[in-house]
């Protein structure tokens, strides 16, 4: 149908959809839709779309759903760091001695998943900076609204989920690391001979 949608044929869904019971019906057009067939559909559970209208929704939904993964992940990365005791995470990178600046993995999750909570919230756009969004994820701070021409503005779920993932994948390479290192040092010393006692 190369013409709008008119009014009558949102209204011939709408009964359908009241007929069958259904919880909701969607019409689908490339060709757009007239006002009075907009207006109907507002009142009632029709959903007027297209296909374009449909991948950036099934975009975003997929998007803010990876997003969500990201906060399982922080939270294996937690329990790893954590496990990690204070002069190890500072010996192998992990943080920095106090009161020294640097990387630290406590500040990687916090603001990853200060930042999806605020999505998930607050939706977009959002600006990501990794030691102001730890910092507020400890309480007391606002979200002002973003600038999305700020260089630090995120506009949507994909964009979003590249830069925090980029920051988990560096953490987890990092704990993939220590780990390894400490395995590595009981290993070492455990096969260390027992002293003689002189005999």
């Amino acid at each position: 149908m190369k013409a709008a949608v008119p009014k009558e044929k949102v209204l011939a869904l709408r009964s359908i959809v009241e007929d069958t019971g259904a919880d909701r019906g969607f019409l689908m057009a490339e060709s757009g839709y007239q006002s009075g067939a907009l207006e109907t559909a507002r009142l009632t559970n029709v959903v007027l779309t297209s296909l374009a209208d449909l991948k950036e929704t099934l975009a975003y939904e997929i998007g803010m759903a990876k997003l969500n993964m990201l906060l399982t992940r922080a939270d294996r990365c937690r329990n790893r760091y954590w496990a990690i005791n204070k002069y190890d995470r500072i010996e192998l990178g992990l943080r920095p001695e106090a009161p020294a600046i640097g990387y630290s993995g406590d500040l990687v999750i916090r603001a990853v998943e200060y930042t999806v909570h605020q999505v998930m919230l607050s939706g977009f756009p959002v600006s990501y900076n990794r030691t102001l969004a730890a910092a507020l994820s400890y309480g007391g701070g606002r979200r002002d609204p973003v600038d999305p021409g700020s260089p630090n503005a995120v506009a949507t779920p994909s964009a979003l989920f590249d830069v925090l993932n980029a920051e988990l994948v560096e953490l987890e390479q990092l704990l993939d690391e220590a780990e390894r290192a400490l395995a590595k040092r009981d290993l070492s010393s455990r096969s260390e001979p027992a002293e003689s006692d002189g005999a």
